[in-house]
């Protein structure tokens, strides 16, 4: 198997594990967050849009200052962005 095969297999996997940890770390926000809110203002778990993740981040810090969700979701982004510059290289080299 070359380079190029095993670095785009690895980084499916790396993008499978990232995008389901994160879907859980960003549900969790959602439930927290909603949890110390008025219902009239709970915000909704589906129809993400531009500008909800980082809303529900903002509220996230407001409602728990010494929480740690934010710092996972923000380790979850690095590893996604390091995973996709390994399969470029990984593409990039000669097979």
């Amino acid at each position: 198997m070359t380079w190029r095969a095993v670095g785009l297999l690895l980084y499916g996997v790396i993008a499978a594990v990232v995008g389901l940890t994160s879907t859980i770390v960003v549900q969790s926000m959602v439930d927290e967050v909603n949890h110390k809110r008025p219902p009239e203002d709970r915000i909704s778990p589906f129809g993400w849009y531009p500008g909800k993740l980082v809303r529900v981040v903002d509220l996230y810090r407001q409602t728990y200052p010494s929480g740690r969700r934010h710092i996972q979701l923000a380790f979850l982004l690095g590893i996604g962005v390091l995973g996709f510059a390994f399969a470029v290289v990984c593409f990039l080299l000669p097979s």
